[in-house]
């Protein structure tokens, strides 16, 4: 996990409560699969909080994602923080 991480959760749990904490700590984890999930819910939920919330983490997850298994996981999701930057 990274280091901001623990930071990152209490801040989304403050402002946006328990539910969204959970998934988006889910990004965080180096679990492909739990991770790709987590930024489809993401997706669904709020693109925007993703963005602004976690705009480094996540894309940090990407690049690990893609780098170990050669594909682009929640692509809208990648889209939608790439423009947000």
């Amino acid at each position: 996990m990274q280091q901001n991480l623990p930071l990152t959760i209490a801040k989304l749990n403050a402002n946006f409560g328990e539910q969204h904490a959970k998934i988006y700590e889910l990004i965080a984890r180096e679990d492909q699969v739990m991770s790709t999930y987590a930024l489809e819910c993401a997706s669904e939920i709020d693109n925007e909080i993703v963005a602004l919330c976690l705009g480094d983490l996540v894309r940090a997850s990407f690049i690990k994602i893609y780098q170990k298994h050669g594909r682009r996981p929640a692509w809208e999701v990648v889209k939608t923080i790439a423009k947000a930057s």
